[in-house]
This record gives structure tokens, C-alpha cells and sequence, in this order.
């Protein structure tokens, strides 16, 4: 996680969308919906924005080594795991199936189309798409239906699989049911609580769950019109902003 804020409108914070593989960049994906977001977009190559992070926790790869894997997205929250996926795919033979299920309301609600494709063609790696009803395309050629019921329906073995869930409360609410119908267990189920996250630093409160969680944890295992912009990691003290439709 990171909080980016644009000088004179505010802060916000977004997750970091590449991969720890990837040194000379960092991406976030955000929605424009507000005031930091529409501010965000307007900027150029070459101007000055403000960074703070990163904050929480990671993804536990080293864990997951020799497992296979199983991704679960919906709408803007495949940024997220987009991060880990590439992290994944870069060290490819420390892991065994790899499998991603992502849905959107709409085919326009898509994003990073452009991977997708990429994801999809490769012979190492089970793409599974869909939108909700209503929201396919003529020439969309993905599943249509909800997150939830396209994984019950595909079936997919929990035996040594580790799966990674990030998207809307309401899709997690119900995917996480269907998961432990198909046999995994609290132990190898992993979610965010990224949205919760204010400050960074587990002081204003707003990352609480029933107890206080602090920046250390917002990445869980069960027991415990969008833009994209990229960083440029340079050796002078300037961040460079590059944006552009996903």
C-alpha cells in the first residue's frame, strides 16, 4: 500500500499494482472518482506529486513455493493482485497451476485488457473471465455470471492450493463460502483489508476489525473509468508521473 496525494487537494491511498520483479517502477491503479483521483489523472509526465510508503504487509510467497495458486478478482481490485501475479509469473518455476478467475459488471468494466490477453495465451497459466449478467458484449466470448457461482462451477481442487481473493465486500462475502465448500480451509485463504487503510501507520483507527489491526496487517489469511499511472524510480529526488487509460 501506498498513500499518493496531489499538493493543495489531498491523500489517498492505492495499492501498489507492480511487481517487486519490476525495480525501476512503481505502478498504482485508481479509480477517477473524487477530488485526489480527477487531480491525480490531470497530471503529466514530469510533475510533482506526493508518495508515502509502502505500508502493510506482503504477500507470503515464500510460503507458496511449490503450491498452486489460485487468484480471485473483481473490478478495480485486480491491481492488487496484479502485483503478485506478475511476482509470480517472473519466478514461474517455484510454483506449480496457476490459475486466475477475475470478474467485472461489464466488459467495459475490464481492466488491464491488454494482460488479460497476455495472461491468457500463455500455456502456463487457467484464465477464467466473466461479467455479471447484463453485461456482456455481442462479441464478448468470456462467462457470463457472478464471481462466486463461475468458481463453484469450475471446481477447482484445494489440495496443496493456496487461494487469493481481493475485490468489492460483497463478492468476498459470498466467495468465501463457496471456497470452503470446495475443501480450503481458513489456513489457505488470503484477502486484503487494503480499502481500510488511512494513515499507514495503524494510528487513526480506520483499519479496525473488531480489534486494532495496525499497517502490519492489512493483508489476511482467514485466520487472522480507471487510470494508471507509474512511478520512475530515478537517482534524483523527483518522481516522474506517467498517466494513461488502462
Amino acid at each position: 500500500m501506498a498513500s499518493n496525494s496531489v499538493f493543495g487537494e489531498g491523500e489517498s491511498t492505492f495499492c501498489i499494482a507492480s511487481s517487486p520483479t519490476r525495480t525501476e517502477y512503481i505502478e498504482c491503479t485508481f479509480r477517477q472518482v473524487g477530488r485526489v483521483t480527477s487531480a491525480l489523472a490531470q497530471k503529466e509526465e514530469g510533475e510533482f506529486i506526493g508518495f508515502r510508503g509502502p505500508y502493510g504487509n506482503i504477500f507470503p510467497l515464500d510460503e507458496w513455493y511449490g503450491k498452486n495458486l489460485l487468484f480471485i478478482a473483481g473490478g478495480i481490485a485486480l491491481p492488487p493482485l496484479r502485483s503478485v501475479i506478475w511476482n509470480v509469473l517472473d519466478m514461474r518455476d517455484k510454483f506449480k497451476d496457476v490459475t486466475i478467475l477475475y470478474g467485472a459488471r461489464s466488459v467495459a468494466d475490464l481492466v488491464y485488457k491488454q494482460e488479460l490477453d497476455e495472461w491468457g495465451k500463455r500455456s502456463d497459466v487457467k484464465l477464467v473471465t466473466t461479467v455479471d449478467p447484463g453485461g456482456e458484449t455481442v462479441d464478448w466470448k468470456g462467462k457470463v455470471g457472478f464471481v462466486p457461482s463461475i468458481l463453484s462451477s469450475m471446481e477447482p481442487s484445494s489440495e496443496n492450493t493456496i487461494a487469493i481473493v481481493c475485490g468489492p465486500p460483497i463478492m468476498i462475502k459470498f466467495t468465501f463460502p463457496e471456497l470452503m465448500k470446495l475443501g480450503f480451509t481458513p489456513e489457505t485463504i488470503y484477502t486484503t483489508l487494503e480499502n481500510r487503510m488511512k494513515c499507514g501507520v495503524g494510528k487513526c483507527g480506520r483499519c479496525t476489525v473488531g480489534r486494532c489491526t495496525s499497517a502490519r496487517t492489512d493483508l489476511f489469511s482467514r485466520t487472522s473509468s480507471c487510470r494508471n499511472y507509474r512511478l520512475s524510480i530515478r537517482k534524483s529526488l523527483s518522481v516522474n508521473v506517467y498517466t494513461g487509460d488502462l
